[in-house]
C-alpha cells in the first residue's frame, strides 16, 4: 500500500458536473503545487439524477441462478411472485394468502 504509484488521471464523471469541490480543494492543490482557489460548484445535483435513473430503470424479467437443490425461496414465493403473478393480470385476491400465514 505505501509503494503504490498513485493514478493521474481523472474519474469519470457527467460531462455537465463542473468541477468538483472536493478535489479542487484537496487534490489538485497537493497534485499541481498551487494554493486553494474557490471550487465551482457542481451545476448538476447527482442525488436527483440518481434517483431518476432509479426510477426510470426498468426491472427484470430474468430469474437468477440459484443452486439446483436450493428449492423455493421463501421470500420470493411471498413477495416477487405475487407481484409477477399481479403484474401479467393475476387477480390482486393473491395477496391475501400471504398476510394470513402469518
Amino acid at each position: 500500500m505505501l509503494k503504490h504509484t498513485p493514478v493521474t488521471t481523472a474519474p469519470a464523471v457527467p460531462a455537465d458536473f463542473g468541477t468538483d469541490p472536493l478535489i479542487a480543494a484537496m487534490v489538485e492543490p497537493l497534485r499541481n503545487g498551487t494554493q486553494h482557489t474557490v471550487a465551482q460548484v457542481a451545476k448538476v445535483d447527482l442525488t436527483i439524477g440518481g434517483f431518476d435513473r432509479m426510477l426510470a430503470h426498468s426491472p427484470t424479467s430474468t430469474y437468477p441462478a440459484v443452486p439446483a437443490n436450493f428449492g423455493t425461496d421463501p421470500l420470493i414465493a411471498a413477495m416477487v411472485e405475487p407481484l409477477r403473478q399481479w403484474r401479467s393480470g393475476g387477480s390482486s385476491a393473491q395477496f391475501a394468502h400471504v398476510g394470513a400465514n402469518r
